[in-house]
């Protein structure tokens, strides 16, 4: 890269000629932006004679971005029209003479930003669009998490409730036996398991403010498309997916030892608690197992001890 400074009345023309590769695009911007506070405003960057490989024409438009004083003027000239104020740089001269110069220049800096902002669209949905398969999976999970959180939530609210009117079977080992796996810390705490082309160069100031406030606004619509567009998109990982996958198993196998507990409790609800109840249920058993074997014709040999 090879740079030249030149002054077109009060004009300063700083002329890039050769290859300008993407890793001497920052001394350029430093430069341009040594310019600026120098005061060499009016400034035109002309690239005419560049040579710029893909690679660093694709980061031009971050020429616009040279930190500048709020007066400060300063225009591209390059065949781009995706950057350029002007294709040359007495294009550019003529701009800067007009009464709009400032507009004018201003415009040209919100196209560049807004091409960019606009790749990076295109790029951010290209790579939604790549990882289509994993949003669906990460919203399905994400849906099964509520879900099992919610079920299980619902059932532990049910024990505990449970628990609170409970009255200790007369004989029974049904509560161990259904908590026997379960941690004593689990059974106090009740189950904490869990685990987002150009128009004339002339025109006039009002016609000028037109278009810069309409490109302002078009630049924040995209800018912000470009944000809620990677929020999404930092979602799509598969650390999120695997992360979903492990605390939904976790939710699984919560609810289903909320469920052995849950039945365990039914089926201790069924037993005696006190001494009479246990004899008067002993003493039905034994009436009905007598009644059955009377109707089935079975031995009495069988049963008659029972029965007395």
């Amino acid at each position: 890269m090879k740079i030249k400074l030149d002054a077109h009345g009060a004009v300063s023309v700083l002329a890039i000629s050769g290859p300008l590769a993407a890793s001497e695009l920052g001394v350029l911007k430093a430069g341009i932006a040594k310019l600026l506070a120098e005061g060499k405003s009016p400034l035109i960057i002309d690239l005419t004679q560049a040579e710029i490989p893909p690679e660093s024409r694709a980061r031009i438009v971050e020429l616009h971005s040279v930190p500048a004083k709020e007066d400060s003027i300063f225009v591209i000239a390059s065949a781009d029209p995706a950057v350029a104020a002007g294709p040359s740089v007495e294009d550019c001269l003529k701009i800067l003479s007009s009464p709009a110069a400032k507009l004018l220049a201003q415009e040209a800096r919100l196209k560049s930003r807004l091409a960019t902002a606009q790749a990076q669209k295109a790029d951010v949905l290209k790579k939604l669009g790549d990882t289509d398969a994993l949003g669906a999976e990460i919203k399905k999970l994400r849906r099964e998490n509520g879900e099992l959180k919610a079920v299980a939530d619902h059932l532990e609210e049910d024990i505990q409730l449970r628990l609170k009117v409970r009255k200790p079977p007369f004989t029974s080992d049904a509560i161990e036996g259904g908590l026997g796996d379960v941690p004593r810390g689990h059974r106090q705490g009740l189950f904490s398991l869990g685990p987002p082309e150009s128009e004339g160069r002339m025109s006039t100031v009002s016609d000028a403010k037109e278009r810069v406030t309409a490109l302002e606004g078009e630049l924040q619509t995209v800018e912000n498309e470009v944000v809620s567009l990677k929020g999404k998109m930092a979602g799509r990982k598969e650390s999120v997916a695997y992360a979903l996958r492990t605390e939904n198993a976790a939710s699984k196998q919560r609810l289903e030892l909320l469920t052995q507990i849950a039945y365990s409790l039914s089926m201790d609800s069924l037993q005696p608690t006190d001494e009479g109840s246990a004899r008067l249920q002993l003493e039905r058993i034994k009436q009905a197992v007598v009644e059955f074997c009377t109707k089935s014709n079975i031995d009495q040999g069988l049963w008659k001890n029972l029965a007395s």
